[in-house]
């Protein structure tokens, strides 16, 4: 469903805004994703611990778990909010923009609306653990949807910046109350209780059942942050790298391949998030339950990636310009099969990372993705000076090809072998290159063969 409001509402922005204005605004939308997402791991944890506490079944345990969790992260969203507007203020009381300057009070939406949505990552996790996936993930496709769809109606209205940030901040607001009121949690009695028992817990020297609860988050969250935090910064750094060295004109075409290709990772998150509960209950029972939902997974998982990489390969320059019509570059066709080359092997990675984060492999992998990060940046930066966004497409999946077989390494370091085997890997990324250099090379006239 976001897939395909993205692929409606894209070239609608692209023609409302113009390239330079689009280019800004996606690399806008990039910053809401990245820190609205980024709950240093909590929500991860939450899951986690709430099924080493109480599995499926109804628990007080587990029903602390999940309220620690929206404890925690209501204040990283305190924090988020008082830092975007602490900003903003430093911009207009030194003079560096005027104060009703658009890209000042759209960095200003921005910030608050990804505050705004920090709240609902806990309430998510609460709801897989209890499996309710139908209306969660009707929930989070209508949120995702809302990313692309508010903004066109809002660029309609007036074709401004800061527009757009309203339009997310009121589409942010809206999700979390739905998930308010569907997850049955309260926010504000969370911010309630934690702060006096901080404070009781420094006068007193003593932790509290629900400060115990809290700290365990932290400690197994901290590493999942700090990784998935990493994770983030390296998907965009490309977007960032090509606005700063080659202006936000440039992105225009490069970030179009890349919304269509990058939401293959819709696909593969709501196909983990659905198999991770049983996973992870299968394994705190040291026994074998959870092959079965990791091989259906792998099985799902990959017959998807191939099946959308073949698509955009093959079709990419037909897709692409049907849909933008006169805004059509052939550059992004080529972008494209690049993107879902990357994007499919990582889906193969992403089978091996859920195991290693199962086998307690969390600080393994934040410093796996904290090594990646400078080297990723540094080599963006040298792709772009010499041969602009496709070599910057390049370097975007070459990095995902190694992360794919360092996450299998350290998969295999912390106990996970039944996993997707490094030649296992190695024969599925030479089958996606081979449906890419074909799919290049050929593509236009197999489908006209083909009719």
């Amino acid at each position: 469903m976001p897939a395909l409001v993205a692929l409606a509402c894209t070239p609608l922005l692209l023609k409302q805004l113009g390239p330079a204005l689009f280019g800004l605004a996606s690399i806008q939308i990039a910053v809401l994703v990245l820190v609205s997402v980024t709950d240093f791991g909590v929500s991860r944890a939450v899951v986690l611990v709430a099924i080493d506490k109480g599995g499926f079944k109804e628990s007080g345990l587990r029903l602390k778990a999940v309220q620690a969790g929206i404890d925690i992260v209501t204040l990283l969203a305190l924090a988020v909010g008082t830092v975007s507007v602490a900003g903003y203020l430093v911009i207009i009381v030194f003079g560096l923009l005027p104060p009703m300057d658009d890209r000042a009070i759209s960095w200003l939406l921005i910030g608050l609306s990804a505050a705004i949505s920090l709240p609902t990552l806990p309430l998510r996790a609460g709801m897989e653990i209890e499996e309710r996936f139908g209306i969660l993930n009707l929930l989070r496709s209508f949120g995702s949807s809302l990313i692309f769809a508010a903004p066109v109606v809002a660029a309609w209205i007036s074709p401004s910046l800061s527009s757009m940030g309203l339009s997310h901040l009121l589409s942010r607001a809206l999700l979390l109350l739905l998930f308010w009121s569907t997850a049955g949690s309260g926010i504000l009695p969370g911010i309630r209780k934690i702060l006096p028992q901080m404070l009781a817990a420094i006068r007193n020297g003593e932790h509290t059942e629900n400060l115990e609860f809290h700290a365990e988050l932290i400690r197994r969250g901290g590493w999942l942050g700090l990784a998935g935090l990493a994770s983030m910064l390296i998907s965009y750094t490309d977007r960032f790298v090509l606005g700063s060295m080659l202006g936000a004109a440039a992105v225009a075409n490069y970030a179009v391949a890349a919304e269509v290709a990058t939401k293959v990772w819709l696909v593969v998150g709501a196909l983990t998030a659905a198999a991770m509960p049983r996973i992870a209950d299968g394994i705190a029972d040291n026994g074998n339950r959870w092959e079965a939902p990791f091989r259906l997974l792998s099985f799902t998982v990959i017959g998807a990636l191939f099946l959308l990489h073949g698509a955009f390969s093959f079709a990419g320059p037909q897709l692409l310009s049907a849909w933008l019509n006169d805004d059509y570059h052939p550059e992004m066709a080529t972008l494209l099969a690049i993107f879902s080359l990357g994007i499919t092997i990582n889906g193969f990675s992403q089978l091996n990372y859920i195991l290693l984060l199962m086998k307690g492999g969390e600080r393994a992998a934040a410093k796996l993705q904290y090594i990646v990060l400078p080297l990723t940046i540094a080599a963006s930066m040298i792709s772009a000076w010499a041969w602009g966004a496709i070599g910057v497409a390049i370097t975007f999946a070459l990095r995902l090809v190694v992360d794919s077989y360092a996450v299998r390494f350290l998969t295999v370091r912390h106990g996970g072998h039944i996993g997707l085997s490094s030649w296992l890997i190695f024969g599925l990324s030479l089958a996606a290159l081979a449906i890419t250099l074909i799919g290049l090379a050929h593509g236009v006239e197999l489908l006209h063969i083909f009719g």
